[in-house]
């Protein structure tokens, strides 16, 4: 038996076409096995199927200046590799998400630390504000001491350096001697100190204390 080709008006026998179907089913089965993602796509024929071709950059000429050249394999557009098949790729952020405060569970309240250290607690100490000795303005004009006699009769002149302890009551109590140019000096100094300085006693925290404060006085004869 016999088919008669239509188009052909060729006769075409049983084994010729039976030979030919079996060679493009070879052929068929041949191009599935070596095609990556064909076979995953005859077992889910529902997947969809992405296919990004990749279109080769055209060569740089070997003239092509260099600044040229740098500008145009910058140009090139690379495409993004293709998606695996057999699984979908991505990411996962979490941006722009905000959570309800209703859904977080209610944490119990930390307990407060007891003293890492055991012993009596130390306070930070504060330091007292100290202010010292101030001559009294009242006063002023009776700081400078008498010149001593034997000393004007010499016509010297002299300096005297000392520390007074001011009392509460701003009256001087002690006096010790620094420096002086002569004991004339330094006598006619301690005897008006202990008699007329007056000053502004000094204080701790606003409460008026003993304290002591350097003083020197200069004997120059007038011309």
């Amino acid at each position: 038996m016999s088919y008669v080709d239509n188009e052909n008006g060729r006769r075409v026998s049983p084994a010729s076409l039976g030979a030919t179907l079996l060679i493009n089913g070879a052929l068929v089965a041949l191009v599935v096995s070596f095609t990556p993602g064909v076979m995953d796509i005859i077992k889910d024929p529902d997947r969809p199927i992405i296919w990004i071709p990749t279109v080769p950059p055209e060569p740089v000429p070997e003239d092509t200046p260099p600044d040229a050249r740098k500008r145009a394999e910058s140009d090139v557009v690379k495409a993004p590799p293709p998606p695996a098949i057999g699984g979908a790729t991505g990411t996962n952020t979490m941006e722009g998400v905000k959570a309800d405060a209703g859904e977080w569970p209610d944490l119990p309240p930390v307990p407060a630390d007891p003293d890492p250290l055991p012993g009596p607690r130390i306070e930070p100490t504060i330091e007292p504000v100290r202010i010292g000795p101030k001559v009294d303005p009242r006063y002023a004009s009776a700081m400078q001491p008498a010149y001593p006699l034997d000393m004007a009769r010499d016509e010297k002149d002299g300096k005297v350096t000392v520390r007074v302890l001011v009392g509460v009551d701003g009256r001087v109590k002690m006096v010790e001697r620094v420096s002086a140019t002569s004991d004339s000096f330094f006598e006619a100094t301690r005897r008006h100190a202990i008699t007329k300085w007056r000053f502004k006693p000094a204080t701790v925290d606003g409460a008026p204390v003993e304290g002591w404060r350097e003083m020197s006085v200069r004997f120059e004869m007038k011309a």
